[in-house]
C-alpha cells in the first residue's frame, strides 16, 4: 500500500510540475484512442461491403473517428481550446434547461431553491470556462494533482497503521465452539 501511495504522489507531482504537457499528452492519447476506433470501423465497414450489407453509416463514422483523432493528435493545444470551449456550451446549455424546466414544472415542485442554485450554477461555470478555456484545463489538472498527492498521502499514512496493528493469531487446530 506504501508503494502505491508514493506511485500517487508522483503521479500527483507530474500533474501539478507539468500541466501544459499533461494536458497535451491526455489530448493526443485521447486522439490515438479515437484514430483506432476509427480504424476499427473502417475494418467493419470493409467486411460488411464484402458481406452485401449496409456500410453507409459504419464508413461515416469510421471517417468522422480518423479525422477528429488525426486532429487532435496533430493539433493537441487547439483541441484543449475547443474541447473547453464545447464543455461550457454545454453547461450553459444544461444550466438554461433546468431553469426551463422549473419554469414549466412551477407546480409541481414545492421546493425549487436547489434545482435554480444549479441552474444558475451551470451557467457561470460555463459562462467563465467560455472566457478562459485553457486556464480552466489547467486548474483540473492542478486539482488532480493536488487529489492524487492527498490520497497518496492518505495511503502511506494507512499503511503505517496497518502494520502497527497487531493479529491475534488463532491456531489452526482449535476447534471453534459455538
Amino acid at each position: 500500500m506504501s508503494l502505491n501511495g508514493l506511485i500517487s504522489i508522483l503521479f500527483g507531482l507530474l500533474l501539478l510540475l507539468f500541466q501544459k504537457e499533461t494536458l497535451q499528452l491526455v489530448v493526443m492519447y485521447f486522439g490515438i484512442l479515437i484514430f483506432i476506433i476509427g480504424l476499427g470501423l473502417l475494418v467493419v465497414a470493409i467486411r460488411n461491403l464484402k458481406q452485401d450489407r449496409s456500410v453507409l453509416m459504419i464508413f461515416f463514422e469510421s471517417v468522422l473517428s480518423l479525422t477528429v483523432g488525426f486532429i487532435l493528435i496533430i493539433f493537441p493545444k487547439s483541441s484543449i481550446y475547443i474541447l473547453t470551449t464545447l464543455i461550457g456550451i454545454w453547461a450553459i446549455i444544461v444550466g438554461i434547461i433546468h431553469l426551463y424546466m422549473i419554469l414549466k414544472l412551477n407546480t409541481l415542485l414545492s421546493k425549487k431553491i436547489l434545482p435554480v442554485i444549479n441552474g444558475l450554477l451551470s451557467i457561470g461555470f460555463g459562462t467563465v470556462m467560455l472566457f478562459n478555456p485553457i486556464e480552466w484545463a489547467r486548474l483540473l489538472v492542478s486539482l488532480l494533482g493536488i487529489l492524487s498527492v492527498a490520497i497518496g498521502l492518505l495511503m502511506i499514512w494507512f499503511s503505517f497503521i496497518l502494520r502497527s496493528i497487531k493479529v491475534k493469531e488463532v491456531p489452526v487446530d482449535q476447534d471453534v465452539k459455538q
